[in-house]
């Protein structure tokens, strides 16, 4: 598409979120049907997802029927000094499976327990001491079948990505396929930002120890390169983009004198502060930057302020006996992507493409790359690195916030701001970090239409198939290992 314009809709997405039936208004549980729990434990709150699948006429694949969910507040960490009532936290989630899963069928349900953010974060032993809770709860209250090493588990962002990746290829119709015709995944958080792609036959075996999730899935089973790039998310980049100037030059130095070159020089007028605050700050972590004192009186540039983005993703960590062609930045590892295998059954597109969503899709949609229907529908997108850099070129060219609000309409004021160094960001991220072409072909992507119904393509329906499909090999479910299971598995077409 020519930079700039609004982004097609490609028809294989549409509105976000999850709904209880995928299988019609009123699809009966059949007698064969199969059953995943897991529970999401955040940092603000739990949630529990009850999966059903029916099986696709023919080949007996899980057919996704529905995603029956309940949440509770607050999440695991909020009781850190009390296991007990952590994991009893957990007890409305455990009724709720117990009641959407026929009786007949809980000893043979799956179910995982992944705690996320919330639980990294515990000093000393407090993660360990609720886990161990929760497994005991399960064990003596709770007949599903809970895999003793890893189904109860802290998940970091490189299980979240692999089991994402899982979901997204699941909801496209891509699993069972040669890893050529799968779709690669990035997903840019606020803290971190994960890429996830399936690799060819043979790629995994030279590959650094944490690299590569072993992912089994209906019909066959995956390597996967998964890196999770932690303080790369949008936020965590916004405060080190900052602090990286002030370090460089000194607050408020820079542009010849003028301020940050990501920063508009009126970075306060589309949304004033209260009456009780000195300045417009941005905080994250132990960190404040007063973005007034940044702005000074030069606008800020592109050009100057992709190059700030490019240093806090060095490339120069790359080990010495590591070929340039295998670095991503920060001394990370990158595998090749499948390539076309000529004895594949179903031949990929002659571009691989690569589905970003979260900030991506924000950003997107502020910047008017989404046009009002499709943001109205939430459906995928088509566009490229190019058409985030012309708008993020424009960003950098409206002097003041006050002008990038009045430039991009639909922009919370108080966003506009950033808009200069977030779009910058996105596309440094993409082609100088992650080594994307400036044409390469992505697509933005909310939620997936799958059999009609839009399904958010989070890590949990992931883990729900990875524990099913492991467990029918006669392995076990584990988000925190390369399951046996899944190594067996043909990696051929």
């Amino acid at each position: 598409m020519t930079p700039g314009t609004p982004a097609k809709a490609s028809p294989a997405a549409s509105l976000p979120g999850h709904h209880a039936s995928l299988g019609g208004a009123h699809a009966p549980a059949a007698t064969d049907d199969a059953y995943a729990v897991v529970i999401d434990a955040g940092s603000t709150g739990s949630r529990v997802h009850i999966f059903r699948f029916g099986h696709a006429a023919g080949t007996g694949a899980p057919e996704l029927e529905d995603d029956t969910f309940k949440a509770v507040k607050p999440g695991l960490s909020e009781h850190a000094g009390n296991p007990a009532k952590a994991a009893a936290s957990l007890k409305p989630l455990l009724a709720k499976a117990m009641e959407a899963v026929p009786a007949h069928l809980h000893a043979s349900t799956s179910l995982i327990v992944g705690a996320t953010a919330g639980l990294r974060l515990l000093p000393g032993g407090q993660a360990d001491a609720i886990l161990d809770a929760v497994r005991a709860l399960l064990k003596s209250e709770f007949p599903f079948a809970v895999d003793p090493a890893a189904g109860v588990t802290i998940l970091d962002g490189a299980d979240e990505g692999a089991f994402a990746w899982l979901t997204l290829n699941y909801l496209l119709g891509h699993l069972g396929k040669d890893p050529a015709s799968t779709v690669a995944a990035i997903d840019l958080g606020g803290g971190s930002v994960q890429h996830a792609y399936a690799l060819g036959p043979g790629a995994a075996a030279g590959a650094p120890a944490g690299y590569v999730r072993a992912l089994a899935a209906p019909g066959r089973g995956y390597d996967v390169y998964v890196h999770s790039y932690l303080g790369y998310g949008l936020m965590a980049a916004r405060d080190a983009v900052l602090a990286a100037h002030d370090e460089k030059e000194g607050a408020g130095g820079g542009k010849g004198g003028g301020g940050h070159p990501c920063v508009p020089t009126a970075p306060c007028d589309a949304a004033p502060p209260p009456p009780d605050t000195p300045s417009c700050a941005f905080k994250y972590g132990a960190r404040t930057h007063d973005l007034a004192a940044a702005g000074g009186a030069t606008p800020p540039h592109f050009g100057t302020c992709a190059a700030l983005v490019a240093g806090i993703m060095p490339k120069g960590d790359c080990p010495p006996a590591r070929p340039p062609a295998q670095c991503s930045f920060k001394g990370a590892w990158k595998a090749p992507r499948a390539g076309r295998d000529p004895a594949a059954t179903h031949p990929p597109p002659s571009s691989p493409v690569t589905y970003v969503s979260s900030y991506f899709w924000d950003r997107a949609l502020d910047a008017g790359l989404v046009s009002e229907g499709d943001a109205a529908s939430a459906a995928s997108l088509d566009l490229t690195p190019g058409d985030l850099r012309a708008k993020g070129e424009a960003a950098c060219g409206a002097p003041t916030a006050a002008a990038v609000s009045a430039l991009f309409p639909r922009i919370d004021p108080p966003l506009a701001p950033y808009m200069c160094l977030d779009l910058a960001y996105q596309y440094q991220l993409l082609t100088h970090g992650l080594g994307l072409g400036e044409a390469a072909p992505l697509t933005l992507v909310k939620a997936v239409s799958y059999r009609g119904k839009p399904v958010e393509a989070a890590w949990p329906l992931g883990a729900a198939l990875d524990a099913m499909a492991a467990a029918k090999k006669g392995g076990g479910g584990s988000p925190a290992a390369e399951r046996a299971a899944a190594a067996a598995m043909p990696k051929g077409p």
